[in-house]
């Protein structure tokens, strides 16, 4: 009779081990074939996303593999936002009034047809510097005190609450919130209308924040909001500097949820549940990103120390994405 050897069990036990780590999800680092800082990010399904950021980097994955695509002529600015209503109808704007298109496949046909068309320069209808891009079918472009519409032909000027706006979450026709410098909330209801946000420069006393001795007001700041997301039931959150993250909806005046983490958060994305609950990350500076369920905070655990730009989660939550500066780009696949 034949006896298993002791060390080909352990062979075994010890395969047994390392499968069972590999089948443990978390985050992946994948190959950007770029050192350019990375932006945003967004996503028409799990697997074809797209991501853009400095000197007019835009890239697409597509069979698990990242590629850049290109326009016509040189881009040099830097991309804030991408956006698409199709795998095949993606727009990407960044600074110095940049708004670019892409609408074809990535590689030429097989059979020798014709090449995919370039990235496509649009003329904004007046110039700045847009941020963030957002919508269902349409889109708003937000940016330094001008905002612009996306209709698919072209880019009309929009009539938008004034100041200087990071980000933009549109997911439905009646359900918008953008946000920028000053604690600035502009939301739509029956029109766009103005919140603040507010937080206390001191330690509170008593649960409240004291007033400045000179002037007798309570000792508030007005942070600078980054980015929000909202799922279409309008449940999401804002989130910016100070380690703040807003949830809405929220009532006057609006309370972060506690993350334990004081850095700027500069994007957030999420996905809703088949119970109405959402769940969303959040990622920020010095390579941190929670996860946010209810008033509940986990830290993911993304090894860098490099600024988490963009994120992007697909409609099940199974699949996340974030970019990040030098070309960053994590992948978790549950």
């Amino acid at each position: 009779m034949s006896r298993n050897h002791p060390g080909s069990r352990l062979a075994l036990l010890l395969g047994l081990v390392a499968l069972e780590v590999a089948c443990i999800p978390g985050w992946v680092m994948e190959t950007s074939n770029t050192q350019e800082d990375l932006m945003a990010v967004w996503g028409f399904s799990s697997s074809d996303v797209y991501a853009v950021g400095a000197n007019g980097t835009f890239l697409r994955r597509e069979n698990g593999r990242w590629r850049a695509l290109k326009a016509k002529s040189e881009i040099s600015a830097t991309l804030f936002g991408v956006w698409g209503n199709a795998a095949d109808h993606v727009v990407a704007v960044g600074n110095q009034c940049t708004i670019l298109r892409y609408s074809g496949d990535l590689e030429p046909p097989e059979d020798g047809g014709t090449a995919p068309p370039p990235v496509e320069i649009l003329s904004a209808r007046t110039c700045a510097d847009f941020r963030a891009i957002d919508g269902p079918d349409d889109a708003i472009i937000v940016g330094q005190d001008v905002a612009q519409r996306y209709s698919g032909g072209g880019v009309a000027n929009y009539s938008f609450c004034s100041g200087n706006m990071a980000g933009i979450t549109y997911p439905a026709q009646n359900l918008a919130f953008a946000v920028g410098e000053q604690g600035r909330v502009c939301y739509y209801q029956d029109g766009w209308k103005t919140r603040t946000i507010t937080l206390c420069a001191v330690e509170l006393v008593n649960g409240e924040c004291p007033n400045d001795p000179i002037s007798g007001e309570p000792l508030l700041i007005t942070p600078v909001l980054f980015g929000a997301w909202v799922g279409p039931g309008g449940k999401g959150a804002v989130v910016g500097m100070y380690g703040g993250v807003w949830p809405i909806p929220s009532e006057d005046p609006w309370q972060p949820i506690r993350t334990g983490y004081d850095v700027a958060f500069r994007a957030i994305h999420g996905y809703e549940k088949a119970s109405g609950e959402v769940e969303m990350i959040a990622a920020g500076d010095m390579g941190v990103a929670v996860r946010i369920q209810g008033d509940k905070v986990s830290r993911e655990v993304i090894d860098t120390p490099e600024t988490l730009n963009g994120v992007w989660m697909s409609d099940d939550g199974k699949d996340a994405y974030i970019v990040g500066n030098k070309g960053l780009i994590a992948h978790l696949h549950k």
